[in-house]
């Protein structure tokens, strides 16, 4: 079982910002539980490292999308299972001064996302890896995110502002 229902919407310029929650009692479909057992919110997307490929999990709940590189192919893009035309490709990005390793996911033309990456020269603590940076819609309106961590306090980094 599944639901899912829309529990906020801020009207912006180009993409509005939402906040959509799920919960499932399939446990096979559950998510990282910050919210609580078996539920999530969209803005708990994140990417995550799993076996030299990168998976991105968010809402919906049950969507698990893996990248990988093409066969063959030893760098350049990673591309989505499938017949999909997204992309990921690790950069670089500067953002107000401070610049950051990141994962950027792509569907070319329309949007991109950038996700913190840990280990580099420009990197951020593991905690925040894989924790979206910067949004860009179809418009090139751009959504950026801030978090909160203090270590001795929490177990995991909190969402403190959508900019």
């Amino acid at each position: 079982m599944l639901e899912s229902v829309t529990a906020l919407v801020v009207k912006l310029v180009g993409e509005d910002f939402s906040i959509v929650r799920e919960y499932t009692s399939d446990a096979a479909y559950s998510g990282s539980s910050l919210v609580g057992a078996h539920w999530t919110l969209s803005s708990f997307d994140f990417v995550k490292a799993v076996n030299g490929n990168l998976e991105l999990y968010g809402v919906p709940m049950h969507k698990k999308s893996v990248y990988r590189l093409p066969a063959g192919q030893t760098s350049g893009p990673m591309k989505l299972l499938g017949s999909a035309t997204e992309q990921l490709t690790e950069e670089t990005l500067v953002v107000e001064g401070a610049t950051y390793d990141v994962w950027k996911i792509e569907e070319p033309g329309q949007w991109s996302t950038y996700f913190m990456k840990a280990g580099g020269p420009a990197s951020v603590p593991t905690e925040l890896e894989g924790l979206p940076l910067v949004h860009v819609d179809g418009y090139g309106n751009v959504r950026r995110f801030e978090y909160w961590f203090a270590p001795l306090f929490m177990t995991a980094p909190r969402l403190r502002n959508v900019f």
